[in-house]
């Protein structure tokens, strides 16, 4: 959603700076609505998408080069877990609660401060001017740190636990 707790605003101003301090800036694609559209309003290489349904939204993923989620504040984030199970490299804040779990500054991506304009583009800029083999350690840490969380994951560490605690019990 294009929101003030969402960042809208600080991409469109990073993503100024980026274009203007990148040789071969990537085009922007902006996906959501909100009262902070206006902001990206005559961005050159600025694509806006509107609301994208579920399927949409993960095929913008499989198609993407990198995602950029500057929040103010997001207690979770469930879009980075989808964006590293697609290999991508990630930019994003320290205020996204799912941060720490995909993305490891320098190796898959940075996580820079929200409202810092200057090191999002910095990090945007680090990530497009990365050659393909870079970018493809990038995506593959990515992949591995999507990976982690699964159902199947989720349900052998639950089986573990229970049977530790059953265990427990009978002792």
């Amino acid at each position: 959603r294009l929101v003030h707790h969402k960042g809208a605003d600080v991409l469109a101003a990073a993503y100024r700076t980026y274009r203007e301090s990148t040789p071969e800036p990537w085009d922007l694609d902006v996906a959501g609505l909100g009262e902070m559209a206006p902001h990206y309003d005559g961005l050159e290489g600025v694509r806006m998408l509107g609301f994208q349904q579920p399927a949409e939204l993960a095929e913008l993923l499989r198609t993407s080069s990198c995602l950029v989620l500057p929040s103010r504040i997001d207690p979770y984030g469930v879009v980075l877990h989808e964006a590293a199970l697609s290999g991508l490299p990630i930019v994003t804040t320290y205020q996204v609660g799912a941060a720490p779990f995909f993305v490891q500054d320098g190796q898959n991506g940075w996580t820079v401060p929200s409202d810092d304009a200057g090191r999002l583009a910095a990090a945007m800029s680090r990530i497009s001017g990365a050659g393909p083999e870079r970018l493809g350690a990038m995506s593959d840490v990515s992949r591995h740190l999507g990976s982690r969380l699964s159902s199947a994951g989720w349900a052998q560490n639950m089986h573990e636990q229970l049977a530790w605690r059953i265990a427990d019990l009978r002792a």
